[in-house]
């Protein structure tokens, strides 16, 4: 990945956060996260990950309804010719590390046993 492109996407990351912590009422989902940013290199669209501490199976569909008002917040806020379209997708690897955890803890706890 081209040094560009890891700049635009820590910009977009830091600023869509923003966007939706102050733009966007996410309080039913608790901790709201934007883990990662892939921009596409000819930076025509972006897949930005997400992922909530509640009903995360249902944050996918509700960001979607914003997703034309956070693409507009961002185009006002960063200066950048094309700004890449936004596609919100669920990061599943939180889940996947806190589900290995969880099978790691019954494990030992049925080796205490």
């Amino acid at each position: 990945m081209s040094y560009r492109i890891t700049q635009i996407n820590n910009l977009l990351q830091q600023e869509i956060a923003a966007i939706l912590q102050v733009e966007i009422d996410l309080k039913d989902f608790g901790l709201i996260s934007v883990t990662t940013v892939e921009t596409a290199p000819n930076l025509r669209s972006a897949k930005v990950y997400v992922n909530a501490m509640k009903h995360s199976h249902r944050l996918l569909p509700y960001l979607e309804r914003y997703r034309s008002s956070v693409q507009k917040q961002l185009m006002k806020r960063i200066n950048m010719k094309p700004v890449p379209k936004i596609l919100f997708r669920l990061d599943k690897s939180v889940a996947r590390v806190a589900r290995i955890e969880e099978l790691i803890e019954e494990e030992k706890r049925k080796n205490e046993s």
